[in-house]
Order: structure tokens, then C-alpha cells, then sequence
């Protein structure tokens, strides 16, 4: 389809219903195709058997150059954030609505733009489809 077309698009939701007969009802539905590959360098790793939800920095302390490897057994959205020790955002290395299942490492290297993580102690946060893992590290000069 081009833009502006019209045309059909087949849909199923899959859920329980809360109640026997349950309705779905949907207006305004809007498509919006999201790039294959995110934004940023997400690393997929060969898919593993026997899968755990998990989330570990790479090196801890962190000279130049660290990643956050983290696993996840269900595909979906996936939020990494990295906090200071007084729980300020410092920074938002991933924020993808679908990432496949598997095992992912995500680049903690200054982006453009960006100054540098200062020396410290810094807490990451995961969100994913399974839940949420967080962890800390140290970043040294």
C-alpha cells in the first residue's frame, strides 16, 4: 500500500476473555511500520536453549568501554536505563518496542553528543516483557 491508500488488514488478538462473550471493540487504529534494527548497536547472539531472563555488565568496573549483556525468553519491548547514585537518568541506551528473544548486548560507549559517564557507582534498569532486572557498576578513569 502507498501512502494514503486504503486496504484490509487481517488481526488477531489472542486473550482471555474476563468474561464469557467479551467484546473487542477498536477505532482509530493506526499502522506504523518501526525499523527493523534499532537505533542503537543492539548485539544479537546466537539463540541458546534453556533461556533465563538475566542482565550482567561487561567489564564491572567499566575503564572505556562497557556492555550490558542481558538474555530475555519472551520478544517485546525493551527499555535499559542508567541511573546515578542519587537516582538521577543519566542515560537511555535502549528503547526498542519489539526485540526477538535471546541473548542481546548493548554498547554503554559515549553516543555522540553526549558527555561521558563521570567516574562513579551507576545503577542500570531492564524492562522487558518478562519483567524487570537491574544491577550496578562502577565506572573508573
Amino acid at each position: 500500500m502507498t501512502s494514503g491508500s486504503t486496504g484490509s488488514l487481517d488481526l488477531q488478538i489472542i486473550d482471555t476473555p474476563a468474561v464469557a462473550g467479551e467484546i473487542f471493540q477498536i477505532d482509530d487504529v493506526s499502522i506504523v511500520k518501526t525499523s527493523p534494527a534499532p537505533a542503537l548497536p543492539l548485539v544479537q547472539m546466537p539463540l541458546e536453549h534453556g533461556l533465563t531472563f538475566a542482565a550482567r555488565m561487561i567489564p564491572n568496573p567499566v575503564r572505556t568501554q562497557g556492555d550490558l549483556v542481558f538474555t530475555t525468553t519472551k520478544p517485546g519491548a525493551v527499555r535499559i536505563q542508567v541511573f546515578d547514585v542519587e537516582g538521577r537518568l543519566v542515560r537511555q541506551p535502549l528503547d526498542e518496542a519489539f526485540v526477538p528473544a535471546g541473548s542481546h548486548a548493548v554498547s554503554l560507549a559515549k553516543p555522540s553528543g553526549e558527555t561521558r559517564l563521570s567516574s562513579g557507582t551507576y545503577f542500570y534498569r531492564l524492562d522487558a516483557a518478562e519483567g524487570v532486572k537491574s544491577g550496578r557498576f562502577v565506572v573508573t578513569k
